[in-house]
């Protein structure tokens, strides 16, 4: 039976790819903060540990050999990055150095990192990964930084898959947080107050990528060498005024509002990916945009309903 390590597993990513992986009958560990997330996955498959990647004492529990060791455990806002820039630099940076001095003494077979495409900064269009990263928010610093710290495990015989994720949404979002994910975002306004506000433009762009479609990424062991670090987007660009549009007429009969406000220094004013390598791997986006927010939609009224 195989062994699966999950930091930041009780998140809306690290949720479905433990729900993907148990349909395996793997054994799956996840590490996350005491009290996160209500609506853990229960399956006689999972164990939980509560702890603090920025403390290294939290890797010791662990020391049996995983075969893949995914780190999705951050601080994933831009915003509030910069109005707690030592939160960022704890959890990211510190948490992924512990995380790599832990994988250098066990030696997991695999080790999976989700970046960001906020290290390539304010414009990336169709972008590569061989493009200079300037990052302009600290959360892209602390990941492009990140990026680093784990390359260096290819020194110690560890396979090494960084993914740089574009704008993943699906059901399961954080609908409280208003800091993080722009179709959740968006969407969460609209439902709470018939209104969206959104900063800089409504011709700012995105690559929005489904959940399922990012878990079945994160899952690719890629043959090739060169292929250890990889866009995962759709590659395809959306405007902020058609992602609002298909949330309204999604909504309807609902009136919804949108206020157009000033942009933050470190917004990224758009961004969508170049995907070749991860396509090279076998690996497509199979959900668009229109059906990918249908089934979101669906769930999170179905949730509001519910209370």
């Amino acid at each position: 039976m195989k062994n699966y390590l999950i930091t930041g597993g009780c998140g809306f990513i690290g949720q479905h790819l433990a729900n993907e992986l148990i349909k395996s009958k793997c054994n799956i560990d996840i590490i996350d903060l005491p009290g996160k997330n209500k609506n853990k996955i229960r399956s006689r498959f999972i164990k939980y540990f509560s702890g603090d990647i920025a403390k290294s004492k939290i890797f010791r529990k662990f020391k049996k050999k995983y075969d893949v060791a995914f780190h999705l455990a951050a601080q994933t806002s831009s915003r509030l990055s910069e109005l707690d820039y030592l939160k960022d630099i704890k959890t990211n940076i510190i948490g992924s150095y512990n995380f790599c001095e832990w994988s250098k003494k066990t030696k997991p077979r695999r080790v999976v990192f989700t970046s960001s495409m906020s290290v390539y900064g304010k414009i990336a269009n169709n972008v590569h990964e061989d493009r200079v990263c300037d990052p302009k928010s600290v959360y892209g610093m602390s990941k492009l930084y990140s990026e680093k710290i784990f390359e260096r495990l290819k020194d110690h015989g560890i396979k090494v898959t960084v993914f740089r994720l574009f704008n993943i949404y699906g059901p399961g979002q954080d609908m409280k947080n208003l800091n993080q994910g722009m179709f959740s975002i968006y969407l969460a306004q609209a439902i709470k107050n018939n209104k969206i506000n959104i900063t800089g433009s409504l011709n700012r762009y995105r690559d929005f990528v489904y959940i399922a479609d990012t878990v079945k990424a994160l899952l690719i062991n890629p043959k090739k060498n060169k292929n250890w670090l990889m866009n995962l987007g759709t590659g395809r660009k959306t405007k902020v005024k058609d992602v609002i549009k298909i949330i309204k007429d999604l909504l309807l009969p609902k009136k919804i509002k949108v206020n157009v406000k000033e942009t933050y220094f470190e917004d990224t004013w758009g961004s969508y990916a170049n995907v070749s390598k991860l396509k090279s791997e076998g690996w497509s986006a199979d959900t668009k945009l229109k059906k990918g927010s249908e089934l979101t939609i669906k769930e999170v009224l179905k949730s509001v309903t519910k209370k």
